[in-house]
């Protein structure tokens, strides 16, 4: 890396593919009992490929590992670029970027208005995400494992009662 005063900048192609929605239900059963709640899952999955560098200062040439006699190592964990090929004395070792998180945060309410200006609230709560598969995108599978990550779920009650004529 002379040219570039001895510092490598190293870039990839990145192929990301995001789903996300957010889901509102609201129930009236009747005038003092009403349901809402609010979901918004979320799965979104990154892999990258043609690690590459720049050639020299302000120029828009790369070299890309793998071609002209410099080489790439793909693992699970870890890549390791080597610019010459050669000697592993100027490999560069990278964390694996690729990713693949899924998230579901949610929050359901019951509210009860069992006297005028008095009220009771049943609220559930739900907040969980996954990891797993980095860089592989399945739909189906991503899905499933969305609604079955390990999640904080919090129960609440709340009970508000008016005094008074």
């Amino acid at each position: 890396a002379v040219a570039m005063s001895g510092k490598r900048y190293i870039l990839a192609q990145l192929d990301r593919k995001t789903f996300s929605t957010d889901i509102r239900i609201d129930y009236t059963f009747t005038p003092t009992l009403s349901f809402q709640a609010y979901f918004q899952p979320y799965i979104t999955v990154g892999s990258y490929s043609h690690f590459k560098e720049f050639e020299r200062p302000r120029s828009y040439d790369f070299a890309e590992y793998g071609e002209g006699g410099s080489t790439i190592e793909f693992g699970e964990e870890e890549h390791i670029l080597d610019p010459t090929g050669g000697s592993d004395e100027d490999a560069i070792t990278l964390e694996n970027p690729d990713f693949n998180f899924k998230a579901l945060v949610g929050t359901a309410v019951l509210r009860w208005e069992f006297n005028p200006g008095s009220t009771f609230y049943l609220v559930w709560t739900r907040n969980g995400s996954d990891e797993q598969h980095p860089g592989e995108f399945n739909f189906g599978r991503d899905l499933g494992e969305m609604f079955s990550a390990q999640s904080d779920n919090i129960l609440a009650l709340k009970v508000s009662y008016w005094f008074g004529h």
